[in-house]
């Protein structure tokens, strides 16, 4: 009986690979000639003159690490034409990030997580951090940098940052705001919470709710910033004593306060004493009320802009404003002769408002 041949394996088909498809090793580093005593020299010239010569300089200078550094403390873009191997080179990526951020879109990407130069890229601007690997929002340096730019930017730092007291201090004392995107036991913490209103008016929205409630605790915060009337709650922004202890310290924030309030004379009064112009966020009654319009011009003339009605023309309240400024003379419906003659003494400008008058004597 004859033996049975075992049948061959069939051959792969296709083209056989070919010797040049085979996976390569990386080259090393191409091996370039130092440049010359006297090439250096021009070169460093050249160079220090306008580093986008760099584009034009022969291979031995774009290989050479410290004509390179010369071309990027002039200008930055040079790093489009430095060698490929120098822009893995921190030293090179750091003088160039000090210059701009805009660098970083250049160099490879292995150098883009060192600390030093990320932080380089980040202080000269914030926006570097949309260029750069997100593990460098963990980097405690970075993010500090990136956050005394921009405290809202707390928000993309890691976790374990967030929940970092002297990070989240960084952050709330350029935006107060910030304070939201940190850990929850920050919000009920005094210290931090007043940072944080003293850098925005939002502030106050962000802390925990009890803080919120409290009043002794919030008009502390009035007396720092009166703006936080904002993001206050309706009930504080309802109280006449609350408002009042908020326009004391900024006038403008009874532009905040609830409707019943502008329409309270305790708290427009002690709105305009600080600032005459808050007059425009009074209720209208108040707006043409004598005495309120009075103490508003005494603060600031060009308030009377503010006054609706005949109080424009009453001879107490135009002198009160023309005696602040010169500028009542421009809104003002009727101007006594003796009142006249203080504007113009104020500035020469005030004729035109008198003109337009015609000024009666007593």
């Amino acid at each position: 009986m004859s033996k049975v041949e075992p049948k061959s394996k069939p051959k792969a088909k296709g083209k056989p690979k070919a010797e040049g498809d085979e996976k390569k090793e990386a080259s090393p580093p191409e091996v370039v000639d130092a440049p010359t005593p006297d090439e250096f020299e021009f070169w460093s010239l050249k160079l220090r003159k306008n580093g986008m010569n760099l584009e034009n300089a022969p291979k031995t200078v774009k290989h050479s690490k410290e004509l390179v550094l010369e071309a990027l403390n002039h200008n930055w873009r040079a790093v489009e034409f430095i060698h490929k191997y120098l822009k893995k080179d921190v030293d090179v990526g750091e003088a160039a990030c000090r210059s701009s951020w805009g660098a970083v879109e250049f160099l490879h990407k292995d150098i883009l997580k060192e600390t030093a130069l990320a932080r380089a890229a980040v202080k000269n601007s914030c926006y570097a951090l949309d260029h750069l690997p997100k593990a460098v929002r963990a980097d405690k340096l970075v993010m500090m940098e990136a956050c005394q730019q921009d405290g809202l930017l707390l928000r993309r730092c890691s976790a374990e940052l967030r929940a970092d007291r002297e990070m989240v201090a960084q952050a709330v004392r350029q935006n107060g705001a910030a304070l939201e995107f940190a850990e929850e036991s920050f919000k009920h913490d005094r210290v931090l919470a007043l940072e944080a209103i003293r850098s925005s008016s939002l502030g106050l929205g962000h802390v925990c709710e009890d803080l919120r409630q409290d009043k002794a605790f919030v008009k502390a915060c009035f007396a720092i910033n009166g703006m936080v009337l904002e993001s206050a709650t309706d009930e504080h922004r309802a109280d006449k004593w609350m408002v009042v202890a908020a326009v004391k310290q900024n006038g403008e924030a009874l532009q905040h306060a609830h409707e019943d309030m502008r329409d309270e004379y305790k708290c427009v009064k002690e709105a305009v004493v600080q600032c005459g112009k808050a007059l425009r966020h009074a209720s209208e009654d108040l707006r043409s009320d004598v005495d309120a319009v009075q103490e508003a011009c005494q603060q600031d003339g060009s308030a009377l802009q503010y006054a609706i009605g005949d109080v424009r023309g009453h001879k107490d309240v135009v002198a009160a404003a023309i005696a602040q400024s010169w500028e009542g003379t421009r809104f003002a419906s009727k101007i006594l002769f003796a009142d006249a003659k203080v504007g113009v003494a104020k500035d020469w400008r005030a004729i035109e408002g008198i003109l337009r008058c015609s000024p009666r004597t007593e």
